[in-house]
């Protein structure tokens, strides 16, 4: 009897870890075949003393960067600078300068940690909402939408805030990105299905959680468990409804066709773009796109009918990358794939180009756009614009 309980086990364990390595082998992309495409194409960065994360084309001339301060690692517990703001930054694609650019009025008590930004333009108003990953040690932590009014004045772009929207607890440092779609309604993707506790004891978040939750984040898309959604706020009545369809293992960004009353969300770890249809209810899943790469944000140009998404190769490259700076190594050396893939909507979403390049100066592309046949990408890992001109093929 006992003989037979031992052999039950035996082989439910045998079958188990044979499930669990071929779920690692894919989320880590160990059987993905990568090569170079197009890796000649002339490129440059500019430098900056700053990591970017998001950026934002607001007309043919300038771009909007989020930076991203490095995070610290203390004892494997994911913690960061969280007293010191993180800024916004203009960059002049014509001269390739770039300034910090100031938020006027903005409320000095309230901490600012751009992570995702989307643009609406109502009666040729430009109007711009980050989400902001709003926490300090001397601040309850919020996750917040900032609304701030663009202004051209002389030569200068300036920022003037009007408002902030306060998101429930149960959502803050889970929002990965947000799309428009006017002034009441707004998507907003999540890459953390576990609400975040705070306590009094623990000014950022607690040891607890940090295990727990970066654990279970691995663990998740290892046991096929997809619990990262696509949600629709409507800030007329606070209400807050899951867009069915939208599960997934973690989501990277979001981003609005208003041409085509479309919005579109990339699965980075499945390799996929959905495709939701906007409607009066909320949203409906029509379609989802395979992509060649893991996908991070994307973002939807309306003037060149054009869709841009950040790509990588692995997801075990990233891992390697941040191996190395919980022990505080130096990571320059790990040759990453990186690039962008641009899809045509108006061509069955075909792909219209791609580049991807294996590179040690720049690695992990967060983000992808372009302006007047350049493309700029961003990392969260590499200091600098990383600048690839298409118009000296």
């Amino acid at each position: 009897m006992k003989m037979g309980i031992f052999f039950i086990f035996l082989t439910f364990s045998v079958i188990f870890i044979a499930f669990m390595t071929n779920n690692i082998n894919e989320y880590m992309g160990n059987s993905l075949d990568l090569k170079e495409i197009n890796s000649d194409m002339n490129n440059y960065t500019i430098n900056m003393t700053t990591t970017i994360n998001n950026m934002i084309p607001i007309n043919n001339k300038y771009i909007l960067a989020c930076e991203y301060k490095p995070k610290i690692y203390i004892q494997n517990l994911y913690l960061t600078n969280i007293n010191d703001n993180e800024k916004l930054y203009l960059i002049n694609t014509e001269n390739n300068e770039y300034e910090e650019i100031l938020l006027k009025d903005y409320p000095e008590n309230i901490p600012f940690h751009p992570q995702s930004m989307s643009l609406y333009i109502k009666n040729n108003n430009s109007i711009l909402y980050i989400l902001n990953h709003a926490v300090s040690y001397n601040y309850e932590g919020k996750e917040r939408i900032e609304k701030f009014n663009i202004r051209f004045e002389s030569k200068k772009v300036k920022l003037v805030f009007e408002e902030g929207i306060i998101l429930p607890q149960e959502y803050f440092l889970r929002i990965q990105s947000i799309s428009i779609i006017n002034e009441n309604l707004f998507y907003f993707s999540t890459n953390s299905p576990y609400e975040i506790s705070r306590n009094s004891d623990e000014p950022f978040k607690s040891k607890l959680y940090h295990k727990k939750n970066e654990l279970l984040k691995i663990i998740n898309p290892m046991l096929k468990m997809k619990k990262c959604f696509i949600y629709l706020y409507n800030k007329e009545n606070k209400d807050i409804s899951v867009i069915d369809g939208s599960q997934s293992y973690i989501y990277g960004g979001i981003t609005y066709d208003n041409k085509r009353n479309l919005l579109y969300a990339i699965k980075s770890i499945e390799k996929e773009m959905n495709i939701f249809e906007i409607n009066e209810k909320g949203a409906k899943l029509i379609n989802t796109i395979q992509l060649l790469y893991v996908g991070n944000n994307i973002f939807y140009d309306n003037n060149k009918d054009k869709l841009y998404i950040g790509i990588n190769g692995k997801k075990g490259e990233e891992e390697s990358i941040i191996k190395k700076i919980k022990v505080n190594e130096e990571y320059e050396n790990i040759e990453i794939f990186s690039g962008y893939e641009i899809i045509n909507p108006g061509n069955n979403f075909s792909i219209n180009d791609i580049m991807v390049m294996k590179n040690n100066n720049y690695k992990w592309i967060n983000t992808a756009i372009e302006i007047k046949g350049k493309i700029y990408m961003s990392s969260i890992y590499s200091k600098g614009i990383f600048v690839c001109d298409k118009n000296n093929l």
